[in-house]
């Protein structure tokens, strides 16, 4: 089994939460949040009459159920956010890398990232046009919405665990790269697991379909011959392959980022220091 890692940038999806209020990415009956530091779930769910059903272990992204009309929802915390699309380009990453005048020059016009992850949501604004059609893998077909589907394959007793990080990480395409297209490219369930053969069926189909940059915000403890020659097939064909260190909290890079091929980046805190649940090692390029 495949396990789901987080972005090495640790972006939100949506805009970041001010005044001890949420920004949200939502889909299906569940919405996906981060309050501020301090403010009160129970609070935000007597605004909202929602119900707390689980908790990121990476950070403090928050999911919450609600029975209210999905639309009406996403209306009523965009407005409590009190936030709009400029917070959402003025995050601090963006101070952290010196991006800056960069932006200018560098768009991404003309180039196809491929996002393999849980899929891509096209519900938020900010990724309006500029996602392509792709491909499921784990369903095996074209859905490939970041959407919940009560799955708990990791049997931890916490369904969907994974839902929206496939969106967050294309969110940071688009914040990075704003004329890029994004390629969502479903490998792995909402859940956050999936196969080492259908994330490699993922980057086979990514160079078929003219990908030049390949996200691969996965990681596994073992590798396989059949994943190491997708990477090889890509690398050759001069696609980019970016891949994360894993989340972890050791030296142990994971798979495929440990293949010298891929450009591995670890996590930062907001403090510019190593992120307290980030790999590090000599495979880290980042």
């Amino acid at each position: 089994m495949l396990k789901k890692i987080s972005a090495a940038l640790l972006l939100l999806m949506a805009v970041c939460a001010m005044g001890g209020r949420a920004s949200a990415v939502a889909s299906g009956a569940d919405i996906v949040v981060q309050l501020k530091p301090g403010a009160s779930v129970d609070a935000f769910n007597a605004r909202h009459h929602t119900r707390l059903a689980a908790r990121s272990l990476y950070g403090r992204r928050l999911r919450f159920t609600s029975t209210r009309d999905t639309a009406t929802l996403i209306k009523a915390v965009a407005a409590d956010s009190g936030t709009g699309p400029q917070l959402y380009h003025s995050q601090a990453a963006a101070q952290a890398i010196g991006y800056g005048a960069l932006s200018q020059q560098y768009t991404g016009a003309g180039i196809t990232v491929a996002v393999l992850d849980t899929g891509v949501s096209t519900r938020p604004t900010v990724l309006s046009g500029h996602v392509s059609a792709g491909w499921n893998f784990v369903g095996g077909n074209s859905n490939t919405d970041d959407s919940p589907g009560s799955i708990d394959s990791n049997h931890n007793a916490i369904p969907d665990e994974a839902v929206g990080h496939g969106t967050m990480i294309a969110g940071i395409v688009a914040r990075y790269a704003p004329q890029a297209t994004i390629l969502p490219i479903k490998v792995l369930d909402s859940d956050g697991q999936g196969t080492l053969f259908n994330v490699a069926e993922g980057i086979s189909y990514a160079a078929a379909h003219g990908a030049k940059v390949i996200n691969l915000s996965v990681g596994s403890a073992s590798d396989s011959v059949d994943l190491d020659n997708a990477v090889a097939a890509a690398y050759s064909a001069g696609i980019l392959i970016v891949t994360t260190a894993g989340n972890s909290a050791n030296a142990s890079v994971q798979y495929p980022a440990y293949n010298p091929t891929t450009i591995t980046v670890a996590s930062l805190s907001a403090d510019n220091t190593k992120a307290w649940f980030s790999n590090w090692g000599s495979a880290v390029d980042v």
